[in-house]
């Protein structure tokens, strides 16, 4: 598995210092379904959306302390990242 990071507000690629856990979605279904939701959860524009947006990231959070990841990275210099493992069929 290989992608770029990307800056959010600008579209720009760059060297984010975000790290980048990869998880197995089928032993971590709370996980998936929780960053499902965050995705599809509409713009940020009353306190009820940045209510519940804050309530899921807070949750991811704690899933991230308590779940083994397949994986754990962080972007290049450029903002590349790549993982391989025979563990990853992707």
């Amino acid at each position: 598995m290989k992608g770029m990071a990307i800056d959010c507000e600008t579209g720009r690629r760059h060297p984010a210092p975000v790290d980048i856990y990869v998880f197995d979605g089928a032993k971590a279904p709370e996980m998936a379904g929780l960053l499902k939701a965050i995705e599809s959860g509409g713009p940020l524009n009353s306190p009820e959306s940045i209510q519940r947006f804050s309530d899921r990231f807070d949750r991811v959070v704690k899933l991230l302390k308590t779940t083994k990841p397949l994986a754990h990275l962080r972007p290049d210099r450029g903002g590349s990242f790549g993982v391989w493992s025979p563990l990853l069929r992707i």
